[in-house]
């Protein structure tokens, strides 16, 4: 996969596929993203050791509002965990299952984590914000052959 896919893949913007209901309708004041809470703060180290005030990663995308896409080899759970530091769309991928495949690139494949699923769905919440044109999701469906109808892998 060329530069392009590197680079979208490579970091803080991360999207869900368009045919990805639960991403596209996660609403940022969701029960995940109610704060930390008793525990959470009684989990944290203190605010010396872990360099400022708050998570690290509620600090690194203070002010960015560019959708950010978890993508995991583990369950969705997994990137789930910190969608509450998270002010921005947000869609985590993951690998919901196993035994499916014989390799990994398999299973990324089957469970949808794959770069090429990882493009269309970045490319498909910057659609959902205005910032791309929808044909550019057409484009790389095709491109990368994935198949709007497909079923959902958990129930394949």
């Amino acid at each position: 996969m060329g530069g392009l896919d590197a680079g979208l893949a490579r970091g803080r913007v991360t999207l869900a596929k368009q045919r990805s209901t639960a991403c596209a309708n996660r609403a940022s004041s969701g029960p995940l993203r109610k704060g930390r809470g008793a525990v959470g703060r009684a989990l944290e180290p203190p605010a010396s050791r872990r360099g400022g005030e708050g998570p690290y990663v509620e600090r690194a995308l203070a002010g960015d509002l560019s959708p950010v896409v978890a993508v995991t080899d583990h369950v969705k759970l997994v990137p789930d965990q910190i969608v509450r530091f998270v002010h921005a769309p947000f869609c985590s991928l993951g690998t919901d299952g196993f035994g499916f495949s014989d390799t990994r690139a398999a299973l990324r494949r089957h469970f949808e984590t794959d770069v090429a699923h990882v493009v269309v769905a970045v490319l498909s919440s910057l659609v959902r914000q205005g910032t791309v044109a929808a044909s550019t999701v057409v484009d790389a469906e095709r491109r990368y052959g994935i198949e709007r109808d497909a079923p959902d892998p958990r129930d394949a």
